[in-house]
């Protein structure tokens, strides 16, 4: 490690990742940035990661230090359980089936310096196949036609998640102040932003920083009830009642609420019911009465 470079904490989370952990382990030691600690946290794997994880470290990073699971608990938890270990000044997570090309960290530690305003640093990546094929188009250019935003991004936030959790890279006390990751959500990624773009300024910059490898185990290919209900949870629990922002959140808990019922989940009545106590929109009553009536006949919602 240097002593005269900012300390960036790296955390790697592992679940059932056997096929792609060392490629990810690599990257992190590819880096061109020398003042690196990394903590790898397994989620008691059930396939060979952990001798995996073990080898690599013995062979290539002995200095890494590994929280070693015996019992699954989540993703949340799992990155929370790395807290009390970060020493760094930036930290950033990395799922183990993804890998950061070697300029990231140096690229991104070099904007922090340069722009002090900025709390949290992101940019675009590429996408690819569970065989390392990389999509034709990056995140950006598939699913977005403008540049994404700097600066205070709240109230875009709030109608979309657009920040690319892979690439992000933010200065500790962004964590510290948000108290690590939600662990009632299932999926954490924009629980997180959305709190965190309350108080603290983002960076874009216009570069790629990561393979970002799309698997039927990937957080972001979960869809249908599992999404939707991440989704009001996340409006639900950051409710924000000050204009203009609270007519975006109504907006979203109903489209949340509809979809669920949608999916034919049975307890979308019930999420009706919380989206009515947080908002006290006459329609969540009527969906609510609606739904129940359904649920009760045996009829589809």
């Amino acid at each position: 490690m240097s002593a005269t470079l900012p300390l960036v904490t790296i955390v790697a989370v592992c679940y059932n990742q056997e096929k792609y952990v060392c490629d990810t382990l690599n990257s992190v030691v590819q880096q061109t940035y020398p003042n690196i600690q990394l903590i790898i946290a397994d989620d008691g794997s059930s396939d060979q990661s952990k001798q995996l994880i073990s080898q690599w470290i013995a062979q290539y990073c002995p200095d890494a230090f590994f929280l070693n699971h015996q019992v699954n608990q989540g993703v949340t938890k799992n990155l929370n359980s790395a807290l009390p270990y970060i020493k760094g000044e930036f930290y950033q997570f990395i799922g183990c089936e993804d890998n950061m090309l070697p300029h990231k960290i140096e690229t991104q530690v070099n904007l922090f310096l340069t722009e002090p305003a900025a709390d949290i640093v992101y940019s675009d990546m590429c996408l690819m196949d569970e065989n390392g094929v990389l999509h034709e188009q990056t995140h950006y250019e598939q699913n977005y036609e403008e540049v994404p935003m700097n600066g205070d991004v709240y109230e875009e936030l709030i109608k979309r998640c657009f920040i690319t959790t892979p690439t992000a890279l933010m200065r500790i006390k962004v964590l510290l102040a948000l108290g690590g990751d939600n662990e009632t959500m299932e999926i954490n990624d924009y629980d997180f932003w959305l709190k965190a773009s309350r108080k603290f300024q983002f960076l874009y910059h216009d570069d790629i920083t990561m393979h970002y490898r799309v698997v039927p185990t990937s957080l972001s290919n979960r869809q249908g009830i599992i999404r939707f209900r991440n989704n009001f949870l996340v409006y639900y629990y950051n409710y924000d009642k000050r204009q203009p922002y609270r007519e975006i959140f109504n907006f979203r808990l109903l489209f949340n609420v509809r979809n669920l019922a949608a999916q034919q989940y049975k307890y979308a009545p019930l999420y009706a019911l919380k989206a009515f106590s947080k908002t006290m929109q006459p329609v969540y009553l009527f969906l609510c009465a609606r739904y129940f009536k359904l649920w009760f006949t045996g009829k589809n919602i």
